[in-house]
């Protein structure tokens, strides 16, 4: 009778791992969610929650040519990644699409979905301000576009790393003296 070595058996072992592995990945993925809302009006943000039923290297978010790797939670069975996104306040009422790539044992899933950007109606302030506040003076202009630059790289960073959870709460308790995102129009007031 001929003796086998666990060397001969560890190969076509492997194989049937690694076979085994990318098939529950192949059939679980047809069950994967990507939980984003049909339609988000413009200047608006929404959540995207993307869940799949295996154990994920690695999710891509791609939105508005904007690509996000969110970092990854994996529990009961589930890779579970949060993403906040939203829509430019230039944009035009379209269908726009949201596409997700799921990586997990060298295999890529795909998903996309289309989201309805709409119109949003913002209310509107309207402001009596000194007239410098409404045409800055010369002398202002350079700090007044520093700190544009400025606000503009902020909104534009990310990190995978995620700073936040659900559901958001008022950071502090108080009289809420106007909403966020009122379009705020400013005049100047007259002498009296």
């Amino acid at each position: 009778m001929k003796k086998h070595s666990m060397t001969q058996f560890r190969l076509p072992f492997t194989l049937v791992l690694a076979f085994l592995l990318l098939a529950s990945i192949a059939s679980a993925s047809e069950q994967g969610v990507i939980d984003a809302p049909d339609a988000v009006g413009i200047g608006q943000p929404f959540l995207v929650r993307v869940a799949v039923p295996f154990i994920a290297e690695d999710i891509e978010v791609v939105w508005n040519d904007m690509s996000l790797h969110p970092s990854i939670e994996f529990s009961e069975g589930t890779s579970n990644a949060l993403v906040l996104l939203g829509t430019r306040l230039a944009s035009e009422p379209a269908r726009s699409p949201l596409r997700v790539q799921v990586t997990a044992g060298g295999v890529v899933e795909n998903y996309s979905k289309e989201i309805s950007v709409i119109f949003h109606a913002y209310q509107k302030e309207t402001l009596s301000v000194a007239p410098k506040m409404v045409t800055p003076p010369d002398g202002q202009k350079e700090r007044i576009g520093h700190e544009h630059e400025s606000a503009l790289k902020a909104a534009r960073t990310y990190s995978a790393q995620r700073h936040w959870s659900v559901p958001f709460s008022l950071p502090v308790q108080g009289k809420m003296l106007s909403r966020f995102g009122l379009y705020r129009v400013f005049k100047c007031s007259t002498a009296r």
